[in-house]
């Protein structure tokens, strides 16, 4: 089952820009009556960081989101290593694992995958604890826009450890497992996901971004709403 995000762009500053796991005037029939499939990229000009990742950063107050079981822990951070790259998003597992995602945006790349290894073996050689969540969380807090973002996060993130009774016995990186989020999957990369996971032991998951608006929606439009569908595929 897709988890959606309810968008919209309104030029009434009361409204803004606004996205939340409920329709901004909670009328929820309009936007299920969303038809038009548009790409983020080529048709909105939306961009991976300042919009996509910004968005689903933001998504994270609320539980189980982009997939179950799932908190973010930071996101376009450097894993730790000497190596000059930086994960995407870094989520906790409700039993305490911890596994990195790649976006991407325009449905369109084929090696996403081999990012997401590259990321999986950098946290390899990381001391996963306590310590290191604590740290990865610090940077996701600092770079928020206000307090209240930063209070409902630390709020969070918290309530989930203590849910779920974790602890240092129980952090650890998940070492074949990772998220791999984008508007489609070449069938280059969807068929090297499925060797992977079905001959290698990895848990690679696939989540694709649908995003759907009205049918009279145009690249000019000033004022529309929009659904964000989060579909796995298997």
């Amino acid at each position: 089952m897709p988890r959606s995000l309810y968008y919209c762009q309104d030029p009434d500053p009361q409204i803004g820009r606004y996205f939340g796991v409920k329709p901004y005037n909670r009328d929820w029939t309009t936007f299920h009556l969303l038809k038009r499939k548009i790409n983020l990229k080529d048709e909105l000009g939306w961009h991976e960081v300042s919009d996509l990742q910004k968005i689903i950063s933001g998504a994270d107050m609320w539980t189980d989101f982009p997939a179950q079981g799932l908190t973010l822990v930071v996101a376009e951070s450097p894993p730790g290593g000497d190596e000059n790259q930086r994960v995407d998003f870094l989520y906790l597992r409700n039993d305490g694992g911890l596994l990195p995602a790649e976006l991407k945006i325009g449905g369109k790349a084929k090696d996403s995958v081999g990012q997401l290894i590259r990321y999986i073996a950098d946290l390899h050689f990381q001391k996963i604890d306590s310590k290191y969540l604590a740290e990865k969380r610090k940077e996701l807090i600092d770079k928020m826009p206000n307090e209240n973002s930063r209070s409902i996060s630390k709020r969070k993130f918290n309530m989930f450890v203590e849910e779920h009774n974790l602890n240092d016995r129980f952090f650890r990186l998940l070492p074949r497992h990772g998220l791999l989020i984008d508007e489609g999957f070449p069938k280059q990369l969807h068929k090297a996901v499925r060797f992977l996971n079905d001959e290698c032991g990895f848990s690679i998951q696939l989540i694709q971004i649908e995003a759907f608006v009205a049918n009279d929606w145009s690249a000019d439009s000033e004022n529309f709403i929009m659904r964000l569908d989060f579909t796995p595929i298997t």
